[in-house]
């Protein structure tokens, strides 16, 4: 059997792992592709962030690559394993990151390249990939390799102005009357707030963070792995971007967990996992999240869940509302990747749950 090629040389460039030298010039080739690289708010330098982002637990140090001309990285891609639970099982997804090129090496094949290099180079090592469907039909060519199956997740809003109420439902009057009904009649049926909850700002994830995700996991036939070393790396992190971080606790058992990211105008619910028959808590978490993300100035407050979530009914009592445009997401096989033809047919199955937020993707 051949070895993997180490490298892939054509035309003068040259394909390979990136190397932990090759940082300076990677943050610099996308912030020269992206202007406004990271599109999220961040109190470290662009280096630091790229230093995090490669460093996704499980990724092995060659996993991501570059093109150099010369001394020169011209083009890079990089990309966030992150382990997964399907029926229990576990497998290792490939969530897109970022695929970058200098502004004048665009469009010259270099994209091509890297596949070629992927393939060679038995990469990527996922079993499947994640993300949203690109909306440039070249790249979802290039992307994807096998069958792909999308599920929808709802966006979940609550509005925190009249404005913003309005927004939620495109000015639709039946519908924002109905909502505000439902709303109240939700507010009504809730559960009562327990004096034992109390919610708290955690700096880090620790041993009751397992406890939690070993109780909750079971909850859903797919879910990413949410141990403390992941959360802390995608969220403690100060080099991932700002957020708000939230525990409800009684006593000493965290009951639940949620990650806001709090941007303006729109302050976004990225994470959230509440303990079985524990309700109450999930809603003292989303009451917190909105109040804090008022204070920052935000205007509204926005997730992602899957469609099937169970989590839709403590939405509905903290008052968020369901838009009725749902975004997909999508499940294939990544070239180069150990997928099997029973994996992905389960993936497509209609009456698979999932546990899907926001900031089980790259962007956020």
């Amino acid at each position: 059997m051949n070895e993997p090629a180490a490298r892939l040389e054509r035309d003068g460039f040259v394909a390979r792992a990136a190397r932990s030298a090759d940082i300076p010039q990677i943050a610099e080739v996308l912030t020269a592709a992206f202007p406004r690289w990271p599109a999220i708010d961040i109190d470290c330098s662009v280096t630091e962030h790229v230093e995090w982002k490669m460093a996704s637990p499980g990724t092995p140090p060659d996993h991501h690559t570059v093109v150099t001309e010369g001394d020169r990285v011209v083009c890079l891609k990089l990309r966030w394993i992150g382990r997964a639970l399907l029926d229990g099982a576990e497998l290792v997804t490939d969530t897109g990151a970022d695929f970058a090129a200098r502004p004048e090496y665009q469009g010259r094949g270099l994209g091509r390249l890297l596949t070629d290099f992927e393939i060679n180079g038995a990469r990527p090592r996922g079993h499947l990939a994640m993300d949203l469907p690109p909306s440039n039909a070249v790249v979802r060519d290039h992307l994807h390799a096998h069958e792909i199956h999308r599920r929808p997740l709802t966006v979940w809003t609550r509005p925190l102005t009249v404005r913003a109420l309005l927004a939620a439902h495109r000015a639709q009057p039946v519908r924002l009357a109905r909502s505000m009904v439902a709303a109240a009649a939700r507010r009504l049926r809730r559960p009562p707030a327990s004096a034992s909850i109390a919610v708290e700002p955690l700096k880090s994830f620790d041993e009751r963070a397992e406890a939690l995700w070993a109780a909750a996991r079971p909850s859903a036939d797919f879910v990413r792995v949410r141990d403390a070393s992941y959360l802390n790396w995608r969220y403690a992190d100060r080099r991932s971007g700002r957020r708000v971080v939230l525990g409800a606790t009684e006593g000493d058992q965290l009951l639940g967990w949620l990650v806001l990211r709090p941007s303006r105008p729109a302050a976004r619910l990225l994470d959230i996992l509440v303990g079985p028959a524990r309700p109450e808590a999930g809603i003292a978490l989303l009451t917190e999240a909105t109040r804090r993300a008022r204070s920052l100035g935000a205007s509204s407050v926005s997730g992602w869940f899957s469609t099937d979530s169970s989590y839709a009914p403590l939405l509905e009592a903290a008052g968020f509302v369901a838009a009725s445009d749902p975004v997909l997401f999508e499940f294939f096989e990544p070239r180069g990747g150990t997928g099997s033809p029973d994996r992905m047919r389960r993936l497509g199955e209609p009456a698979l749950t999932t546990h899907v937020t926001m900031g089980d993707f790259d962007f956020n």
